[in-house]
């Protein structure tokens, strides 16, 4: 009788540990609220617990509607509504602290064991493809030579934009990049098609050395470099306008993007002649390139609403603009004036 009841209670323990899986931090593809992060999710056979983190102004409200808080299998499907929450009230205002942070945890149906990804869905707050397999990511580029590389000569050119799984230099995006690792130098063999590009990296501590070969190797730095001597070689003076009618290429890459936020823009365009401003759909394609063509008799600024993507960007008849947009920079609260200005700063451009 003793056995019976130690294996009775040992099978108990062992189905207690099968019917509950927690996921720590859990990955995902894409976000419209960058300060809206999830610490935890329990899947249970009973119901699917999720811990979030919101940072948002001390004393400002947010809001859990019951009618509007989902989630769903990323492929589609059912979705699961919120059924209570713990350390918030669903569809009340509840203030922000004054340390900036509400911790709080939102309870759903529990949902099928081999869903592998789901989206978190809410009015404004949409988060994609939250992986529940709790594997390992494994990065492909290493991490210090990630990110958008301006040069040091005062310019603040972006000249190359190197990520975990693409490269984007010479007005292109390169998604089929060879790499090739020595001692921290770094052989980038880029390809596309019949062409071919080459750039050596080298890590130092003020930034990086990047060129097309390994004897021609300049300093490139994340962060701009400021040089009071600095003199830009291809500024003139002013000039009258000389009307040409040609066409304006605005194309780039929009980082953290998902299909599901949308597949376009528009631009906006005065028309000197007209007096009108004319409309022009920019086409986001579903791995973040976006490209618009824009007729144009003289060089002018144009404004872009894309996404949560919202300024003006000087374009040229003839030329091609590139521009690299994280959204993450877009998706989080501004504190001031001074916050938005040191975003747009940050945007590069090629053109």
């Amino acid at each position: 009788m003793k056995k019976n009841l130690i294996l009775a209670t040992l099978t108990l323990i062992s189905v207690s540990v099968f019917a509950q899986k927690t996921i720590q931090n859990p990955s995902f593809s894409a976000t419209t609220a960058n300060y809206v992060n999830i610490t935890k999710i329990e899947l249970q056979d009973t119901v699917t617990k999720i811990d979030f983190e919101v940072k948002y102004f001390p004393q400002w409200w947010i809001n859990v509607s019951s009618e509007e808080t989902y989630i769903q299998n990323s492929k589609g499907g059912e979705k699961f509504y919120v059924k209570r929450a713990e350390g918030i009230k669903l569809d009340e205002k509840h203030w922000t602290p004054e340390s900036g942070i509400n911790a709080y945890t939102l309870y759903f149906p529990a949902i099928d064991k081999n869903i592998e990804t789901i989206d978190f869905m809410e009015q404004q707050w949409k988060i994609f493809d939250i992986d529940l397999t709790d594997k390992e990511k494994s990065q492909f580029i290493p991490k210090e030579i990630q990110g958008n590389w301006l040069r040091t000569d005062g310019s603040n050119e972006w000249v190359y934009g190197i990520y975990d799984d693409k490269v984007i230099y010479q007005n292109k995006i390169w998604n089929n990049v060879l790499l090739n690792n020595k001692r921290k130098n770094y052989e980038l063999t880029l390809k596309d098609g019949s062409q071919q590009e080459k750039i050596y990296v080298k890590s130092k501590k003020e930034g990086l050395l990047i060129g097309s070969s390994p004897e021609n190797l300049q300093l490139y730095s994340i962060a701009r470099t400021y040089k009071s001597d600095y003199i830009d070689e291809d500024d003139e003076e002013y000039s009258p306008p000389v009307f040409n009618m040609d066409t304006a290429i605005y194309k780039g890459f929009i980082r953290g993007y998902h299909p599901k936020m949308g597949s376009t823009g528009m631009a906006y365009a005065n028309d000197i002649i007209t007096h009108e401003q004319n409309s022009h759909l920019i086409t986001i394609e579903p791995n973040g390139r976006f490209s618009c063509k824009i007729p144009m008799i003289h060089p002018q600024e144009i404004y872009i609403r894309m996404l949560r993507f919202s300024e003006s960007v000087y374009l040229e008849p003839g030329k091609t603009t590139f521009q690299y947009i994280d959204l993450s920079e877009f998706t989080s609260a501004y504190k001031s004036r001074s916050d938005r200005k040191k975003t747009r700063e940050k945007i590069p451009l090629y053109g």
